[in-house]
């Protein structure tokens, strides 16, 4: 780790970091015994009040509105969004699952350039077949059309017997666009040769795209059902990690056959969407909305994790406080009130644009042992980076927006620096410990006159950083705050560290190194698209060429 890589005038921080993850988690031996009826022997049970005092200009958003998030004018900090965000800390704190990546997301990659090698569409363009997507009684099945036609404007034009349409066509910024304009009627016939069907299959808008596509529809019907994960691939692509308006559109037309369709039933309407697909040992391992599309890497980010935090047999002390969700749901005992507003500095609305690099940059969320060759998604022995954070900007980073696109642009209306809030954590029948690890999660291990939590939008460009104004523990116990994490810490030490307080520390201190606000003069800031991106990866940097060097700062124990 050091200074960046990049060129003097370029140098700059990555607005994230990782903490790492550990390939130990601690279990708590009594998770079994948690009850909601039935005391521990040291159960706690009382309130903690906090109080928050805004350092940088504040964001909650309001769904998709620019306000804040306000009740009648009364503005406030949702309970979700605090419990969020003191939970992170204690699983980091505490060495828990990293459950926030435990779902088996797939993540795609598009990249025609010579040296990727996880792009293997590139390589196998001949066996990229054309395809309806349908639903039969609710389940997702794929029809083989016979073969594809390349389609220029005028052949469009042509075929809906409107040449001055082509060109109209052409420039249409989206999918919706391009069939409104021949009436959502895309099916043909070419008497020429014989009266099978064809439909017409126009992709997105793309720099100085020629043509579209034409598909020719089976004579028989028989479709094939789509694998569980197959799928589930597919749909996480397209609406979780692109967004797609494309199949945004195409989903809406997607009918649920009773029965298989016949030709009729499928040319009468748009009641299924065209798919490109590659069939492998007779299973269709993926498909997509257009010919080079977006292909599932080998990996998801969970098979990517440690063991030992795959492991839902135990829970871990963040799920034995907060609770657990799934075939063994857990409910936690602390509640968080929702955090109104006694003190805000209004600001006037700006636009910020939020764009970042994706979780598949592999330089990036990946990590990296350059001696060899970038690890990637699609290799087995891969491992991610661990535990996202953002670093703490001195000032806020002011972007230069107004010569972008209204599409990439979001208008917020943020409350300033010195805006004040106040919160309640109730909690029930906690053991001595588990209180510790919450107080000590609210404040850094009792440092919180050193760190800062962020909440909130615009995090990587200096927004919702906060101080700990106050705070005041009420409980049936006569310790005091530090007694209580004194415990945890002993804890956490003796079970996974032998007793030696400083390997705990050191598994920690980029979580206290990221938490400290930078004063060092290197601006933070995403890596500029395209270029930077291209530039990463020609020159083999990753994720420490763009990182501060560790500044020293961590814990000391409590106990001493």
């Amino acid at each position: 780790m050091g200074e960046p890589a990049v060129k003097q005038e370029n140098k700059f921080y990555n607005p994230f970091n990782f903490v790492e993850l550990s390939d130990k988690v601690f279990e708590p031996t009594w998770s079994d015994q948690i009850s909601h009826d039935i005391p521990f022997s040291d159960s706690t049970s009382g309130i903690i009040d906090i109080g928050f005092k805004s350092v940088s200009p504040i964001m909650v958003k309001e769904s998709k509105l620019a306000n804040f998030q306000n009740i009648n004018g009364k503005y406030f900090i949702p309970a979700t969004s605090i419990k969020g965000m003191i939970r992170n800390v204690l699983e980091i704190l505490s060495l828990s699952k990293i459950t926030t990546l435990t779902k088996n997301d797939r993540y795609s990659v598009r990249d025609l350039s010579a040296f990727n090698k996880d792009y293997t569409i590139k390589q196998n363009l001949n066996k990229i077949k054309p395809g309806l997507l349908m639903q039969i009684r609710g389940n997702y099945a794929l029809i083989e059309c016979e073969t594809y036609e390349r389609l220029d404007y005028k052949d469009i034009g042509k075929i809906v017997k409107n040449p001055d349409v082509a060109h109209r066509i052409k420039n249409a910024g989206s999918v919706r666009e391009k069939y409104k304009l021949i009436k959502e009627n895309p099916f043909y016939y070419k008497y020429k040769d014989d009266d099978s069907a064809w439909i017409i299959v126009m992709t997105g808008k793309m720099f100085n795209k020629k043509k579209e596509y034409g598909f020719k529809l089976p004579e028989i019907i028989s479709p094939i059902t789509l694998e569980e994960d197959t799928i589930r691939d597919f749909l996480f692509i397209y609406e979780k990690e692109t967004s797609s308006k494309t199949w945004e559109y195409w989903k809406k037309k997607i009918n649920s056959f009773n029965d298989v369709p016949t030709i009729r039933e499928i040319t009468n309407d748009m009641l299924v969407a065209p798919v490109f697909y590659y069939k492998e040992a007779g299973k269709i391992k993926h498909l997509g909305l257009t010919f080079l599309y977006r292909e599932p890497f080998e990996n998801s980010i969970y098979d990517l994790i440690p063991d030992a935090h795959k492991n839902f047999s135990k829970m871990d002390l963040s799920e034995a406080i907060f609770g657990r969700t799934g075939n063994e749901n857990h409910k936690g005992r602390v509640q968080f009130s929702h955090a109104f507003f006694t003190k805000t500095n209004e600001m006037d609305k700006t636009q910020i644009v939020l764009g970042s690099p994706k979780p598949t940059f592999f330089p990036f969320y990946l990590v990296q042992n350059l001696k060899d060759k970038y690890s990637t998604f699609s290799d087995h022995n891969a491992k991610i980076n661990g535990w996202k954070r953002y670093l703490i900007h001195k000032d806020t980073f002011n972007q230069d927006v107004a010569h972008l696109s209204p599409n990439v642009k979001t208008v917020i209306k943020p409350l300033g620096s010195d805006s004040e809030f106040t919160c309640k954590i109730r909690f029930h029948n906690l053991r001595k410990t588990e209180l510790g690890a919450l107080l000590s999660a609210i404040t850094f291990h009792g440092n919180h006159d050193k760190f800062y939590h962020l909440i909130g939008m615009a995090k990587p460009l200096g927004y919702g950083k906060l101080k700990i104004s106050e705070l005041k523990l009420s409980t049936n116990q006569p310790e005091n705050m530090v007694d209580f994490m004194v415990l945890f810490e002993q804890l956490i030490v003796n079970n996974l560290f032998e007793g030696n307080f400083s390997k705990w520390a050191d598994s920690v201190k980029s979580l206290f190194n990221f938490a400290l606000e930078r004063n060092d003069g290197i601006s933070i800031r995403y890596p500029k698209a395209f270029d930077e991106f291209k530039y990463i990866k020609q020159n083999n940097l990753d994720l420490s060429d763009f990182s501060p060097a560790p500044a020293g700062h961590s814990i000391s124990s409590l106990s001493d």
